[in-house]
Order: structure tokens, then C-alpha cells, then sequence
């Protein structure tokens, strides 16, 4: 029998995971291929170890236009405040790593 601190705890875990595959398919189901392969790359590796409040962060992100996105991650734009967290710093950071990888 399990406890219902574990069965929470269960609970919680089938609904990170849910969200994370629903993270992972709006990434990958972008308006252009430039941001499939961005977005779809970070989310790829990233949110595995995310916690829900970081799940929620990416979430929140998601909701902003492909060129804003882009502008915070490749140009090195400052996001705006409800976006100005790890979840892009993490985002900024993988992406210059593929690109020197790349040179």
C-alpha cells in the first residue's frame, strides 16, 4: 500500500512528466524550422531536470512570439521582466555551447 505522501509525490511526478512531453512537443511544432531546432534542442536536454517551477517558467516563454525569443537567446536582448530568469539564462548558455562546438 502506498502512503498518500508518496502518492502525491506520484501525482506530481505524472504531471511534470505530462508537461514536460507537452513542452516538448510545442517546441518541436514551432511557426519556423529556426525555432524548432532551437527550441527543440534545449528542450531535448533541459527540462529533464527541471523542477515544476522551471517547467512553468518555460511554459510562460513559450507563450511569446518566435522573434522575441530570438532576440533574447541569439541577439543577447535583455528579456522582459516575467521572462528574466534561469530558464532563458539556461537557454542562452546551451546555445552559444552548440555554437562554439560547431566553429
Amino acid at each position: 500500500m502506498i502512503c498518500n505522501s508518496q502518492a502525491d509525490e506520484n501525482l506530481r511526478d505524472d504531471r511534470s512528466d505530462i508537461c514536460r512531453r507537452r513542452l516538448l512537443l510545442r517546441c518541436w511544432h514551432r511557426r519556423t524550422y529556426e525555432s524548432h531546432l532551437l527550441l527543440g534542442s534545449f528542450a531535448d536536454t533541459c527540462p529533464a531536470d527541471f523542477d515544476r517551477t522551471q517547467l512553468d517558467r518555460f511554459e510562460s516563454l513559450l507563450d511569446s512570439s518566435d522573434p522575441d525569443i530570438f532576440e533574447w537567446i541569439l541577439a543577447g536582448h535583455q528579456p522582459p521582466k516575467e521572462h528574466d530568469h534561469d530558464v532563458p539564462a539556461r537557454a542562452i548558455s546551451q546555445t552559444k555551447q552548440m555554437m562554439t562546438q560547431r566553429d
